[in-house]
């Protein structure tokens, strides 16, 4: 057992699950504690009535009553549009009570884990420097804590050129996303056969580039699936129904938010995984989660797909549409369980926990000699 505490906030609008619902964060931090407290990490975490955090211990902060009076009911088909205010009720509320917990709680040199950026800032504040505030997933524009985990080196220097800094710092790292192993097929069940089928999964909003891929899918004359949360609006499919004649495509069809079962089934048999994401995407998990299936991932030429997705191994990389349309022909030469077994060795929790468990030790030094520690 480790000699300090790893205090995880969880998120004000949603229960912390390893089951997807709308939010990568509160799959990501359920998923966190339970692979902290497996390498022997006390782990307490901070959040709804209803989260499921595997051996973590669990503190509730907001009752489902009080939660859904603030965001509504949950609901997995609706683009799930959080709001990150400090001012904000449900932030004053969640924020003050965590503060008050874990200051009760939380010993000289404990680790305060944020996800939710500056909205979780002023727990920060509350804390002060007697326990390591650090960011322990930065997918996100508002990041404030003195200690940072970006998932991507991609991410990390987007950020230091938003904010205009050309040092490095000692005590950032870069840890990338994970997924757990028992949660999908093993790579020696991965088959090379596959459906006629391309596959978009992401929030349906135009940012993540459904267009494009409607227009490869176009090209192909290849069906395209498309599944996600919402649209511009609450309504599934809203921004496809929206903008038909953009969208249209007699290959499209529109699943809405489907459940990890299913994700993996459609990854399992997809063609390929299209990622066409126009920002700098800080990680992009569902990238990995396709390749963890097999599925070889096609995705643009920036942020962390030059990380994640490699030439001629896992997928390839695109800027135009037939750089696209070629690289999803290029996929059937590709061994769909080489694709498997890569990510599984990249990027497994079991791969991925013990660089957070160094990392928090390497924090554990600055009690001592610091960066002088031998």
């Amino acid at each position: 057992m480790s000699d300090y505490t790893l205090h995880v906030v969880g998120q004000a609008y949603l229960p912390s699950r390893r089951e997807p619902a709308g939010c990568a964060y509160s799959t990501l931090i359920a998923s966190f504690c339970r692979m902290m407290a497996r390498e022997g990490v006390k782990v307490v975490h901070y959040g709804c009535e209803g989260s499921e955090v595997g051996g973590a211990e669990h503190v509730t902060v907001l009752s489902e009553e009080e939660r859904a009076g603030f965001f509504g009911k949950i609901d997995a088909q609706a683009l799930y549009r959080p709001r990150f205010r400090i001012d904000d009720p449900a932030w004053i509320a969640h924020n003050g009570r965590a503060s008050w917990l874990i200051g009760k709680a939380a010993y000289d040199g404990d680790i305060v884990g944020y996800s939710a950026g500056s909205a979780e800032a002023p727990i920060a504040k509350h804390l002060g420097r007697r326990v390591f505030n650090t960011e322990i997933i930065i997918g996100h524009r508002g990041a404030f804590a003195e200690y940072r985990v970006y998932p991507s080196y991609a991410w990390a220097h987007v950020y230091a050129g938003r904010e205009d800094d050309p040092d490095g710092k000692y005590y950032d790292t870069v840890i990338p996303h994970w997924f757990d192993a028992d949660m999908f097929p093993s790579p020696e069940s991965v088959v090379e056969e596959h459906d006629d089928y391309l596959l978009f999964m992401a929030r349906v909003i135009p940012r993540k580039g459904l267009l494009i891929a409607v227009e490869v899918a176009r090209a192909l004359n290849c069906r395209l699936l498309v599944c996600g949360a919402g649209g511009s609006s609450p309504r599934p499919g809203a921004l496809i129904d929206a903008g038909k004649n953009l969208y249209e495509h007699p290959g499209l069809e529109y699943l809405g938010f489907v459940d990890h079962r299913r994700r993996v089934e459609l990854f399992s048999r997809a063609r390929a995984f299209l990622a066409p994401t126009i920002y700098h995407e800080p990680f992009g998990l569902t990238a990995i989660e396709a390749q963890a299936c097999g599925c070889p991932v096609v995705a643009t030429d920036w942020g962390a797909f030059t990380e994640t997705v490699e030439p001629g191994v896992s997928g390839f990389r695109a800027r135009t549409l037939k750089q696209f349309v070629d690289g999803v022909k290029l996929c059937e030469a590709l061994s769909r369980r080489q694709i498997a077994e890569r990510a599984h060795r990249k990027y497994e929790s079991a791969v991925v926990a013990p660089m957070y468990v160094s990392y928090f030790e390497t924090l554990q030094t600055l009690r001592g000699k610091g960066w002088y520690t031998l």
